[in-house]
């Protein structure tokens, strides 16, 4: 900041000593000018000051208002503080009061209200058995577990009272027909997977050894699946292959879907049991789902294959069903935690391909066959020139590979699930379209043609 006292805009002007400096320093005229910028800058001041004012006075006055409102709406809430302080503690006083007169009457409540909590209980235990009963004869075994465990601990804490005893016991012979009931219901070869589940959950609540519940879950589960064994080996003969297979599917594949999940959660998902029980559980469910698929494996593989017997069998239909067979297959791959499963499927896929080349193969050597005996028969007859007869054998043995190859090319469909396989898209063209169809059918042709330079009387079609 300028502290100079000749500066007519700093704090420290000084205008004795301004004006000495100035008549010292400048002329007449210099002074004048001076004089007259210094009465313009005033006046334009003067004119500042009085537009601030103009501008400002209604503001102003309106400030002013409310200052003045201001303090009489402070005076009227002080007023109204005042009250309400005089109010609470009238209210305090009150409430002291009341807190005194009842503090008796409160611990009396508090006690009968105790009182009444233990008379519902007590009248909950003697009532208990009779719930018991009528809970079993409705079915509602989860609700009648829940209701005994509720209990168990007060029963067996006042055991050594006489009338407690009495309900203890009682209860115990009941819940121990539940049991009974529990173990007849999972074991039923009719129950659902749901109950079968319910009832090993229902009997882990009321401490059955786990490591005998989930061995004997299996082996029941193991007689269930027997049935659809018997029903997949011994299927309706008019189903097609596709019905079969979505039968195979919804049936044999999806229960054992819900059996391993029933299976994982009550025990090896289960936190009460030990590491050493939880991989003897594993070992268990892994050998049970190995045994299961094998039959799966072997009632699909029978099934495709006796279909594929039949001279009348249709490719698309064929190609459908393994479709469905293998994408379903797929999706449980997941939950069975390994593609073991999913690679012999895929092997069963491209072993039924093979076969279906092996069989468009046979029917075009036997097609090769009666069109050479044909060619034959019109040359010992002389009917049609020799070049003609291998133009037209030529054309048909062209015709019907094209036919094969058009039929086995649904094989490699991009919808297809098992398309997506590198492995199987290189197996099934290289060695079972090329090299079992394509080329020995070639073989086949020129071993015959071959046998035809020989000089036999009447060679015969050699087959491959």
């Amino acid at each position: 900041m300028d502290r100079s006292p000749y500066d007519i805009n700093g704090s420290n002007f000084s205008p004795d000593l301004f004006l000495q400096k100035l008549l010292k320093d400048q002329s007449l005229k210099e002074i004048m000018d001076q004089e007259e910028s210094i009465v313009k800058d005033t006046q334009s001041l003067h004119s500042d000051m009085q537009t601030l004012v103009y501008e400002n006075y209604n503001k102003f006055i309106s400030a002013t208002d409310t200052i003045r409102k201001m303090k009489v709406d402070f005076k009227q809430m002080e007023t109204e503080m005042d009250s309400l302080g005089k109010n609470m503690d009238s209210i305090t006083s009150f409430s002291d009061k009341i807190s005194t007169t009842l503090q008796t009457t409160r611990g009396q409540i508090s006690k009968l209200s105790g009182i009444h909590a233990l008379l519902k209980r007590l009248q909950f235990l003697f009532k208990l058995p009779a719930k018991l009963t009528s809970l079993m004869d409705e079915g509602k075994y989860a609700q009648a577990v829940e209701d005994y465990l509720k209990t168990q601990q007060v029963l067996n804490h006042y055991a050594h009272l006489e009338s407690f005893l009495g309900i203890q016991q009682d209860c115990n012979a009941i819940v121990s027909d539940l049991r009974n009931r529990l173990h007849c219901q999972y074991k039923n070869p009719k129950a659902s997977a749901k109950d079968m589940t319910e009832s090993i959950e229902l009997l882990l609540m009321l401490g059955e050894p786990p490591e005998e519940l989930h061995s004997e879950f299996l082996t029941h589960a193991a007689l269930r699946f027997q049935e659809h064994v018997y029903q997949l080996s011994t299927g309706d003969s008019t189903e097609d292959l596709v019905e079969y297979i979505d039968l195979a599917n919804n049936g044999f594949l999806c229960d054992l879907c819900l059996i391993v999940t029933a299976y994982n959660d009550l025990f090896l998902n289960n936190r009460s049991l030990h590491l050493s029980e939880n991989a003897t559980a594993l070992a268990r469910l892994d050998n049970f789902v190995e045994e299961r698929m094998t039959e799966w494996f072997n009632c699909i593989s029978n099934k495709i294959q006796s279909e594929q017997e039949d001279p009348q069998s249709d490719t698309m239909m064929l190609v459908r069903a393994l479709d469905r067979f293998y994408s379903k297959l797929s999706s449980v791959s997941s939950l069975l935690k390994t593609d073991n499963y999913a690679r012999r499927g895929l092997s069963l896929v491209l072993e039924a391909g093979r076969r279906q080349c092996s069989t468009q193969r046979e029917a075009l050597e036997n097609s090769f066959s009666d069109w050479v005996r044909g060619v034959r028969q019109s040359v010992g007859e002389e009917q049609s020139q020799t070049t003609e007869l291998l133009a037209g054998l030529i054309v048909n043995i062209v015709e019907k590979v094209k036919t094969a190859l058009n039929q086995l090319s649904l094989f490699i469909q991009p919808d297809r699930s098992f398309t997506t396989e590198s492995e199987f898209l290189v197996q099934f063209s290289l060695d079972c379209v090329r090299s079992g169809l394509v080329i020995k059918f070639l073989k086949h042709v020129v071993s015959a043609s071959v046998a035809f330079t020989k000089p036999t009387a009447s060679p015969s079609l050699p087959t491959c």
